[in-house]
């Protein structure tokens, strides 16, 4: 899983840091800032879930406004809930969802 930020808190990396910091604390997440992806994927509520399937596409998207990496289909869900709630929830509204899901899922249940 990958935390996307749309961008920097008040234009400032050090309150981006400090902000990324306090959400995560001292798990190893990996964390990007990409505001198109908010549009590329259509989220407009925080948080969303995104779980891409197929291979990743170069397109020029007007959506984007520049061309930009989209999966060949992506699901999603938005809400304040676990990691593995979002997953099985994707893996049971979209069957199709369900193979790329349940490696993750399998995981999550694994882990300590």
């Amino acid at each position: 899983a990958t935390l996307v930020l749309r961008g920097l808190k008040n234009d400032s990396m050090r309150q981006t840091l400090e902000a990324v910091q306090a959400l995560i604390g001292e798990h190893k997440v990996n964390w990007q800032i990409d505001p198109e992806a908010f549009v590329r994927y259509g989220v407009r509520h925080a948080p969303t879930f995104v779980l891409l399937t197929g291979s990743a596409t170069n397109t020029h998207s007007g959506a984007c406004g520049a061309r930009c990496n989209t999966a060949s289909t992506f699901y999603s869900v938005a809400g304040d809930v676990s990691l593995a709630y979002a997953l099985d929830k994707l893996a049971r509204r979209y069957p199709a969802a369900q193979p790329a899901a349940a490696p993750f899922l399998q995981r999550l249940q694994v882990s300590p």
